[in-house]
Formats: C-alpha cells, structure tokens, sequence
C-alpha cells in the first residue's frame, strides 16, 4: 500500500515523457518542412537559375547534342524536391560524367558557370593516335577504328596504308569496340611511347599485335620484334639498340631489315637476318 503513490507518478512520469517525444517529434518534422519548402522557394528565384548552357571547345560533337544532355540533367530535381538547375546545387561532376559517358569522342568535359547564368560545358575530343583494325592481322583491313594515345577505340576509321597511323591488332571482346580499350590507360600509353621511340632507331613500325602475355611490332621494311607485356619499356629499347647499333651503323634506314627480334628473354636478345 505505500508504494502506490510511487508507482503513479512513475506512470505518469512515462505518460508525460511520450508526449515530449511525440511533440518534438512533430515539431521537428513540421521545421524540416518548412525548411525544405523555404529552401525550395530560394532555389527557385529566377535570379538564381540558370538561364542557358553553352558548348564550348575543339570537338565535333554537335553542340546541340550536348546542350539537350546537360538541361535534361538540370531539369531533375535533387531529393525530388530542390531544383538542379540553380546556379547554388547544378551538379557539376554528374554533368562531366555524363558527357564523357554519353558521347564516345569526348576525352574530358569542364563544367562551369559563367556570366549572366550562362552554364559553361567545355568539351577536350580524343585525338587520333592509332588505328584498330580487327582481333587478328590482316592485309588492307576493312573495318578499323581511332584509338586515342590511352588506348580507346573511339569512332570508325578508314584504313590508311603505310605508316599514317600505327595499326593496333588486338581481341577487345566486344562485337562493338567503340568505348573499349585496348589496354589500361598506363599501359597503353607506356607501350605507345616505346613504339614511337623505335624511330630513333631507324625503325618504322606499321603494325602492333597485342597478346596475352607478349607483343609484336612489325616494320614498314619487314621483320618484327617479339617482347613480353610486362617488360621495362627503357631496357627493351637498350637491348634493341644494342644490337641494332652495329649491325646496321653502316646502312641506311631504308635498308635496314632482318627478319625477327626476340627480346623476351633476359640479357638475351635473339635475332635472325
């Protein structure tokens, strides 16, 4: 018996807490919609929006194919509530993401905003570095594609003769190549940059088979070099060199040929006429 009057106020202590809880709770809630529909009505100030998007850049992608991505984006809304296109929220890195996703000869998109409003979208294009033109070697090939100097096959090429432009040879895996890559950027522009230093040595390479485990080089003169994927660049080319060097210090770079080079194999360097 002398414990009841305890026992109620604890109750009624535990009934007036939950109604603290429920109170704040709504008032909580209620502010976060006031907040939101005032932010939202900030957001929507016409001297806060942006009035246009402009393409800006080297590219041949149209400017009007780009213009109607960007305002597509900007005419979402973030947390379905608050407009994008604001010059305070626009979304900028989804907007370069996007662009460089959606249009295959686009190396790099800057997004910034300019005066009166305007939304700045300034497009890099890859540039030609090579030519893909199929999983395996052949003669005068028929479907080729531009590769860029980190290795992505970009848009549809003739074929060029010669030594216009290197052609890469390599499975992508794909029946359609535009967008993949050859090789991961680091690698690829490693091995782009061997290639080209064999000019030094009085070679012209036309053709490069990629593989596995190993490449091939193949001359405008005839003859190839046999390397291993994973090979330091820097030594290839002194192993190279140093057998080139005397064999051919007396011939001119027209003249130089032999039929293979096998460097994959350490301090070893193989080589037949």
């Amino acid at each position: 018996m002398l414990r009841r009057p305890t026992t109620v106020r604890s109750a009624k202590r535990k009934q007036d807490k939950r109604k603290k809880i429920i109170f704040y709770s709504f008032a909580i809630a209620f502010g976060s919609v006031v907040i939101a529909i005032g932010i939202s009505y900030i957001l929507r100030s016409p001297g806060l929006a942006i009035e246009s998007v402009r393409v800006t850049g080297d590219t041949v992608v149209p400017a009007a194919n780009v213009v109607a991505l960007v305002e597509s984006i900007l005419d979402t809304k973030f947390l379905f509530i608050f407009p994008r296109k604001n010059v305070l929220v626009y979304p900028k890195e989804m907007i370069e993401y996007t662009v460089v996703r959606e249009f295959d000869r686009v190396l790099s998109a800057a997004v910034a905003l300019g005066s009166d409003n305007v939304l700045m979208v300034r497009i890099v294009d890859r540039k030609p570095f090579a030519t893909w033109c199929g999983n395996v070697q052949v003669v005068a090939a028929t479907d080729c594609y531009f590769v860029d100097e980190q290795g992505t096959i970009f848009a549809s090429a003739p074929y060029f003769s010669g030594t216009a432009f290197i052609k890469y040879y390599g499975v992508v895996g794909t029946e359609d190549p535009v967008g993949r890559a050859l090789l991961d950027p680091e690698s690829f522009i490693a091995l782009g940059r061997f290639i080209l230093s064999l000019r030094d040595l009085g070679l012209e390479p036309q053709d490069v088979v990629l593989g596995p485990t190993g490449h091939e080089v193949y001359f405008h003169n005839g003859g190839k070099i046999i390397f291993n994927a994973h090979d330091s660049y820097p030594e290839l080319f002194n192993n190279l060199a140093s057998v080139l060097t005397p064999i051919f210090k007396d011939t001119a770079s027209s003249s130089r040929k032999f039929k293979y080079i096998d460097l994959r194999f350490d301090n070893r360097v193989f080589y037949k006429e």
